[in-house]
């Protein structure tokens, strides 16, 4: 029996998200793209589905990945000996906030990271020499954290709180009116729009008080 792709533990991760985010697996060496598939045999990927991902080469745009489950599983990884589900791209900003969460730890080739489908996009096989031979490839934009504003708030919102609630005194320096680059200095990947849903689902629920340069405990969430 093909031996299954196996995880271990990582030196330095981060405690706030999924329990796969705190390993860091890795293997020998990357298998190939090998998920070309016939045009009536293609991939059935949606936005926001689970999947994992091993870690294939770092380019100018990001990281080239191979989807290798369709879960955060890990008994549902494929075998060393089988060809990638599909294949796709990891962002930079992405790859960004995914060091900065886990304390400057680097993505590293072969390491396999549960992730989320961003997009699908379907592209033709060109081969030189050769006419469209009516054969596609599944490949699919792939985001660390869920996707969608909604998630992506809520999921800015629960650090947010860990800020707050690590703050001596109940505020942290970034607000309203602060700079896109100053909240991406305090909550790394984050853009200044999802800052602001983030924190005014937090004030929705009463646990914060925004102000233009500062957002500060709620007395209640103290």
């Amino acid at each position: 029996i093909p031996p299954k792709r196996k995880f271990k533990k990582a030196t330095t991760a981060f405690g706030s998200t999924l329990s796969f985010l705190e390993q860091r697996p890795t293997r020998s060496s990357a298998l190939f793209y090998s998920a070309t598939r016939k045009f009536d045999d293609k991939l059935d990927f949606s936005r926001g589905d689970h999947i994992q991902v091993e870690i294939v080469r770092f380019g100018r745009l990001g990281a080239s990945v191979e989807v290798i489950a369709r879960s955060h599983r890990e008994e549902d990884l494929i075998n060393e000996d089988e060809p990638a589900i599909a294949e796709g791209l990891i962002l930079q900003k992405e790859i960004h906030y995914f060091r900065e969460k886990r304390n400057g730890l680097d993505v590293i080739v072969g390491e396999i990271l549960p992730a989320f489908v961003e997009n699908v996009r379907e592209v033709p096989v060109m081969r030189r020499g050769e006419e469209m031979s009516g054969e596609i490839r599944t490949k699919l934009d792939i985001c660390l954290r869920p996707p969608g504003g909604v998630a992506k708030a809520m999921g800015l919102a629960e650090e947010i709180m860990e800020k707050l609630q690590e703050s001596p005194d109940g505020f942290i320096n970034v607000g309203d009116k602060s700079s896109p680059g100053d909240i991406n200095k305090m909550f790394p990947g984050a853009s200044k729009g999802a800052f602001k849903k983030a924190v005014s689902l937090l004030f929705k629920n009463g646990k914060v008080i925004p102000s233009p340069d500062r957002v500060s405990l709620a007395s209640k969430s103290k």
